[in-house]
């Protein structure tokens, strides 16, 4: 029986691995182990009209040609591939049924290349995709961000945020003062949706593989299935200061943002967005504020209103809270 388009593993008949890709180079391989079942050898197979299919991995698809014994690397189009049972409960996936060598085979290295549908090689075990493993808090913070393929759930305990840049609130000058508001979601999380995630520190959780979700287009965020290179205006999530605080700061150019991870690019030169969860009294300021750039002693109030000096009370002085 053909699979359905959904989400799934391929297991190799004569290897017992895994199909996946490598997201550094786009090239595939079969090599990848259950235990280490990731993102990146978690595959989408869409199912077409003809019966056949696009292989899509992290982004990229399965060629549109495979030759023999040649190193198979994900392109951003998408091919059709021909299914052929060539043994009871195994597909061969074929990008031209015509020609001899053009099936997706795990070689002795654990390469990716073109053989024939016969080969045991070249035999794939279609298993439904469950969950995900995914490290939260390994700052000790209890946060981190994500950028997935695929749409999932959230285990008990973990909550999923976007994130928008505003002006804030009333009285504020516009440009002046900005902050990243957080948007809790509920539900399913699209495919590629990033987001901010928060749990216990030092954990890894359980995601669940879920069907299709609608895309969330209010988000701030970004995301690559690829290393993202730092650059002006690029945050990412760290930990950095005195004493040393959790929010998106600024990625220099030598610094690569990891496959799977979230980040901001914005134009204000800013340094850096930190978190302010936790207080009662912060009902206009309940996400992130920024510590701006324009020099050392920049107050604000709780409505986020500039002040000429520190006031009894509450004050955000560069971006953090300050009791008086």
């Amino acid at each position: 029986i053909l699979p359905e388009t959904g989400y799934y593993l391929l297991k190799n008949k004569n290897y017992g691995t895994y199909m996946g890709i490598d997201p550094s180079d786009a090239n595939m391989y079969g090599y990848y182990a259950a235990a280490t079942a990731a993102a990146k050898n978690i595959v989408k197979l869409t199912k077409n009209a003809d019966n056949t299919y696009t292989i899509g991995l992290m982004g990229m698809f399965a060629p549109a040609t495979v030759s023999r014994s040649a190193q198979v690397t994900a392109t951003v189009d998408a091919a059709n591939y021909t299914v052929v049972i060539p043994a009871m409960g195994y597909a061969a996936f074929t990008a031209d049924a015509s020609e001899q060598y053009a099936a997706l085979h795990r070689d002795a290295a654990g390469s990716i290349v073109g053989w024939t549908t016969d080969a045991a090689a070249s035999q794939w075990e279609v298993e439904d995709a469950v969950s995900i493993n995914f490290e939260i808090g390994a700052n000790g913070d209890g946060y981190a961000t994500a950028y997935l393929p695929f749409p999932y759930t959230t285990p008990e305990g973990v909550t999923a945020y976007t994130a928008k840049i505003t002006d804030g609130q009333e009285g504020k000058t516009p440009g002046d003062y900005k902050f990243l508001a957080l948007n809790e979601l509920e539900g399913t999380l699209p495919a590629s949706t990033a987001v901010v995630l928060k749990g216990t520190a030092n954990t890894t959780p359980t995601f669940t593989i879920a069907a299709e979700a609608a895309a969330i287009n209010e988000n701030d965020l970004q995301g690559s299935h690829e290393p993202f290179p730092g650059s002006t205006g690029i945050y990412a999530l760290a930990k950095k200061g005195e004493p040393a605080t959790i929010g998106f700061y600024p990625v220099a150019s030598n610094i690569t943002i990891p496959v799977g991870k979230a980040y901001l690019n914005i134009p204000a030169e800013v340094k850096g967005f930190t978190f302010v969860f936790g207080d009662d009294d912060a009902t206009s300021i309940n996400s992130f504020t920024p510590a701006l750039s324009e020099g050392e002693g920049v107050v604000y109030n709780l409505s986020g209103q500039r002040l000429s000096k520190a006031q009894k009370g509450i004050n955000i002085i560069n971006g953090k809270k300050i009791l008086k």
